[in-house]
C-alpha cells in the first residue's frame, strides 16, 4: 500500500520581507531563539545573479520573505517588530 501524500494542514502568512542581508540574519536568530518555525523565501537567489551581497538587494529577484503559521503571525509580528516597521509585510 502506498504511502497517503501529505496535504497541507498550515496557513502560511508573510510577516516581513527585507533584502539587507543583516536583517535576514537577526530575524533568522530571532525566529530560531524562539523556537518559531519558518520558511525563508528568496534569500538563497539574492546571490544568484551577483548583485544582492554588494547592493544589499537583487532587483532581479527581489527581496527575501518570511512566512509562519498564521497562528504565529502575532508573536513574530512582535517579535520582529523593531527592525524595520516599511520592511515588515510589504
Amino acid at each position: 500500500m502506498a504511502d497517503p501524500k501529505p496535504t497541507p494542514d498550515a496557513e502560511l502568512v508573510k510577516v516581513f520581507v527585507t533584502g539587507d542581508a543583516g536583517l535576514i540574519g537577526v530575524a533568522r536568530s530571532l525566529l530560531d531563539a524562539e523556537g518559531i518555525d519558518y520558511m525563508l523565501r528568496g534569500e538563497g537567489l539574492q546571490d544568484l545573479f551577483g548583485i544582492g551581497r554588494v547592493s544589499g538587494y537583487n532587483y532581479v529577484v527581489g527581496p527575501a520573505e518570511f512566512w509562519v503559521r498564521s497562528e504565529d503571525a502575532a508573536r513574530v509580528t512582535a517579535l520582529l517588530n523593531d527592525l524595520g516597521a516599511s520592511e515588515r509585510n510589504e
